[in-house]
C-alpha cells in the first residue's frame, strides 16, 4: 500500500459537487401542487419497486428508479430518490402527506431544507387543487395515490427497496484492486481535511483553527451549531486566558453565554449546589456582565449522554489541557516523542489526548435529576478515536506539508494505517449491507473506513442506481493495488 497522500482518487473518482447540483437543479416545473404523507404512505413508497411507472397530476410520465432513502432526520421523507421525468432522470428528495395542505402547514414552503423536494406524493382522495413551492419558489411536481393501493401494501412487510451495487462482483474478485481504492479515497479525504485546515488557519490562525474543529466535533450528533458559535464568539486565546485566571472559569464563561447555565442554584443535590455555586461565583468575579449569544438557549438535542452541558464540558477539558503549550503543539508532540517506527504507539497517544476527565459530569446528564450509577466518560472511545483521526491527523500532515517533511508524511500515512477501527456509523453499515452484503472481507481499519465515507459521499450515498458510477471500471484499472500516478505525490 503507498504511504503517501496523493490526489489520485480526484483525478479518477471524485465527482465534483457542482455536477451533482447541476444535476439536481434540472428539476420539471409543476402548475399544480404536493404534500407529505404518513407512516402508511412512506410505508408503501418505500416498498414500490424499481420500474414502476406512473403519471402526474401535472402531466408528468413518471419512472421510479429508485424510491431514495428514509431520511430519520429533519428535512424531507425521503433523500436522493432517483425519478424519470418524461425521459430525464432527476435526482432529488421526496415528501409525503395525507393532505396536500401540510406542505404549508409544516412550512415547507419556507424550509430551505425541502428546496431539492422533486415529487410530492398525496392520497388520491385528497381534493386540494392549490400549488406548492419551495423556498426557492419552485413548483412541486405531485402524485396522487390511490388510498387501496397504500393501505393494501401497508400489511406487507416493508422490506428495503434493492440495492444494486454493480462493484460488488468486482471488490469479490479484485481484493487488492479494493484496498488500494480505499487507500487513495482514504488519503485523499485526509488531505482535504488537512488543506482545509490550513486555509482557515491562514485566516485565523491554527490554535483558532483546531480550537474550532474541536468545539464543532464535540457538538456532534445535532449540537454543532451551538459548539460552532461559541468558539467564534469566545476565541481560543481568550479561553485560555480565562483558564490561566482559573480552571473552571472557561466553564463558567461557555456555560453562560450557551444558556446552559441556570439562574438559580438546583436544590435537590448538594454537589450539583456546590458545583454551581463556584461557577457562579467565578462568573460574577472575573466576567461581571456577560451577555449570551444572540439565539441562546440554542434547542437541545441528542442522546442524554452527548447533551451539550457534556460535550461542552468535554471541549473545555481539551483546551484547557493545552493552556500552557497550545492546541498544535500538544497534538503535534507525539511525533517528536515517540520513536519513528512506533505508529501505533503514535495513534494511541492521539487518541489519549482527546480521552478527558471531569469528576462533576461524568456524573451527570444535566443540572437536574439524580446522579448516574456510574460515571460515564464525556466522550466515548469511537469520539475520541473519531477527533484524533479527523483533527490531530490532517494537522500532522498540514505541518509535514509546511516542513516539506517526506519522512513525517510517510510516519503520517503508516499511523493512518494502523489506527484502531471505529464503530461502524450508520453510512459504514449501509456500504458493509450494500457493497460487500454484510462482511468486510478485509480487517476494517480507520482508513478503510474513511475511504468508505468518501465513496459514499461521492457516490453511493446518492447514487442509488449506480448510475455512471466510475467505481467498477476503477477497480479493473487497479488489479494490482495502485495505478501510477498515486505513487507520487
Amino acid at each position: 500500500m503507498n504511504n503517501s497522500f496523493t490526489d489520485a482518487y480526484e483525478k479518477i473518482l471524485c465527482r465534483v459537487p457542482a455536477d451533482v447540483a447541476e444535476k439536481k437543479g434540472n428539476f420539471p416545473e409543476a402548475s399544480s401542487s404536493g404534500a407529505t404523507v404518513e407512516a402508511d404512505f412512506q410505508g408503501w413508497w418505500a416498498a414500490v419497486p424499481p420500474g414502476s411507472r406512473f403519471t402526474s397530476r401535472e402531466g408528468h410520465r413518471l419512472v421510479v428508479h429508485h424510491p431514495g432513502r428514509k431520511n430519520h432526520g429533519p428535512g424531507p421523507d425521503f433523500i436522493h430518490a432517483q425519478i424519470g421525468f418524461n425521459g430525464d432522470i432527476i435526482r432529488g428528495s421526496v415528501e409525503i402527506h395525507r393532505q396536500a395542505g401540510g406542505w404549508t402547514a409544516h412550512g415547507h414552503h419556507t424550509d430551505p431544507r425541502y428546496n431539492d423536494v422533486i415529487l410530492h406524493v398525496i392520497p388520491e382522495t385528497d381534493p386540494s387543487p392549490g400549488t406548492v413551492h419551495t423556498h426557492a419558489g419552485r413548483c412541486v411536481a405531485t402524485l396522487r395515490v390511490p388510498v387501496r393501493r397504500a393501505e393494501a401494501e401497508e400489511q406487507s412487510p416493508l422490506a428495503p427497496a434493492p440495492l444494486p451495487a454493480r462493484c460488488r462482483d468486482a471488490c469479490g474478485c479484485e481484493p487488492n484492486a479494493l484496498t488500494g481504492l480505499l487507500w487513495l479515497a482514504a488519503s485523499w479525504r485526509i488531505l482535504q481535511k488537512a488543506r482545509a485546515l490550513a486555509e482557515r488557519a491562514a485566516a485565523a490562525g491554527m490554535e483558532q483553527a483546531l480550537y474550532e474543529r474541536i468545539m464543532v466535533a464535540c457538538g456532534w450528533g445535532g449540537n454543532e451549531a451551538l459548539m460552532e458559535a461559541l468558539a467564534r464568539a469566545v476565541p481560543c486565546e481568550r479561553l485560555r486566558q480565562m483558564a490561566r485566571q482559573h480552571h473552571r472559569l472557561p466553564e463558567a464563561a461557555l456555560f453562560h453565554m450557551a444558556g446552559l447555565f441556570p439562574e438559580s442554584p438546583p436544590e435537590d443535590d448538594p454537589d450539583t449546589r456546590a458545583y454551581w455555586t463556584e461557577l457562579y461565583s467565578l462568573r460574577e468575579q472575573y466576567l461581571p456582565g456577560l451577555k449570551r449569544l444572540r439565539n441562546a438557549p440554542f434547542p437541545i438535542r441528542g442522546r442524554p449522554m452527548n447533551r451539550p452541558e457534556r460535550r461542552l464540558a468535554a471541549a473545555v477539558r481539551i483546551i484547557v489541557r493545552t493552556a500552557v503549550h497550545g492546541v498544535e503543539d500538544t497534538l503535534l508532540k507525539p511525533w517528536y516523542a515517540i520513536p519513528a517506527n512506533s505508529a501505533l504507539q503514535v495513534a494511541r497517544q492521539l487518541v489519549a489526548l482527546f480521552e478527558v476527565r471531569h469528576g462533576f459530569w461524568e456524573s451527570r446528564c444535566g443540572w437536574t435529576g439524580k446522579p448516574l450509577s456510574r460515571p460515564v466518560a464525556l466522550l466515548g472511545a469511537d469520539r475520541a478515536l473519531s477527533m484524533a483521526g479527523n483533527i490531530a491527523i490532517p494537522l500532522a500532515l498540514a505541518h509535514a506539508r509546511v516542513r516539506g517533511s517526506v519522512n513525517l508524511e510517510r510516519r503520517i500515512a503508516e499511523c493512518l494505517r494502523n489506527f484502531p477501527t471505529e464503530s461502524d456509523s450508520a453510512p459504514l453499515k449501509w456500504m458493509r449491507e450494500r457493497i460487500f452484503a454484510g462482511h468486510y472481507p478485509f480487517k476494517p481499519g480507520f482508513a478503510m473506513q474513511q475511504g468508505l465515507l468518501q465513496l459514499y459521499r461521492d457516490w453511493c450515498g446518492f447514487n442509488l442506481t449506480c448510475e455512471d458510477c466510475p467505481v467498477p471500471s476503477a477497480l479493473k484499472r487497479l488489479p494490482g493495488g495502485l495505478p501510477r500516478e498515486a505513487q507520487s505525490r
